[in-house]
This record gives C-alpha cells, sequence and structure tokens, in this order.
C-alpha cells in the first residue's frame, strides 16, 4: 500500500509527529510504500487526518519507480543499478517483485526509503465511485482512498 502526506505538522501534538516519522513521512508531498499489516493500519489510522494511502496498481508503481526512486546523493535509479544489485531487468520487475512481496522496498541497498512528489494538479481532489456522502462525484481527501490513490499519484509523479 502507499501513503502520501499532505498535511503539515504545525500545531500538532508530538505523538503523531513521532508516528509521521515512524512511518518515513518526514515532509508534506512523501510517498512510501508499506506492507499491509495490522501495526501499519494502526499507525495510519491514528495520522489519518494528515496522510492518504491506498492500494497502488502495478503501472503507477512502476511510473513512481522510474521517475521518483532515487540514491544517495538525490542520483536517479538507473536500469544497470536494478540490474547489478537488485537483480531485476527492468522498473516493471522491479514493481511486480513488490506488488508480489517477494523485496520489501525499505530493504533495497542504497534506494531512499520514500519517494519526493509534486503538488498534484488540479488540487487535492480525487474522483471515486462514490464519495464519502454516498453519492458519486469529487471528494477531498484525506485517509483511506482505496484504489484513488492511484489517480492522486499520477498527478504528482
Amino acid at each position: 500500500m502507499l501513503v502520501i502526506r499532505i498535511r503539515g505538522t504545525l500545531n500538532v501534538r508530538k505523538d503523531m509527529k513521532s508516528t509521521l516519522e515512524s512511518l518515513r513521512l518526514g515532509r508534506v508531498h512523501t510517498a512510501t510504500l508499506h506492507r499491509n499489516e495490522p501495526s501499519v493500519k494502526g499507525a495510519l489510522q491514528a495520522v489519518k487526518d494528515f496522510v492518504a494511502w491506498g492500494e497502488v496498481n502495478e503501472e503507477t508503481l512502476t511510473a513512481l519507480l522510474q521517475k521518483r526512486a532515487r540514491l544517495a546523493a538525490n542520483r536517479r535509479v538507473e536500469t544497470e543499478y536494478l540490474k547489478k544489485h537488485l537483480g531485476v531487468s527492468d522498473f516493471a520487475g522491479l514493481a511486480k517483485a513488490l506488488m508480489s512481496l517477494k523485496v520489501d522496498f525499505s530493504a533495497l541497498p542504497g534506494v531512499k526509503p520514500y519517494f519526493r512528489l509534486h503538488p498534484p494538479r488540479k488540487g487535492y481532489h480525487v474522483k471515486l465511485e462514490r464519495s464519502r456522502r454516498g453519492k458519486k462525484g469529487k471528494t477531498s481527501i484525506s485517509g483511506h482512498l482505496g484504489k484513488g490513490i492511484n489517480e492522486l499519484v499520477s498527478r504528482m509523479i
């Protein structure tokens, strides 16, 4: 699952800040990949007003890795690095390995465990099949978005 920080921490309790730091979400417009585990879900529920999360699909994850994955000194991850250090031939192979839980993103050697994103084009609204009011249309985001996270990420890459 992909988690994106959407709000800052001005005038926020210390325990909320520490929860965001433990999720590796130190700044606004930062995204991280996490496994769908009860401990992560509990942390997300605690900071649900500051983050948006959902189930990312393979195409969005491939684009995110290709455009926003960084090494130390803010260098881009190249396909040669993937072949040499990770044993996969391209970003689609890495995305497939991450989706099948064969590889943990935070354990990749030399790759930063977060993605720095742009603010979303056309604002923080996501078209969901059914909004929280039960009607079709746009809704503002925070909390669990489900598959709507893919639309938001594609506007932030």
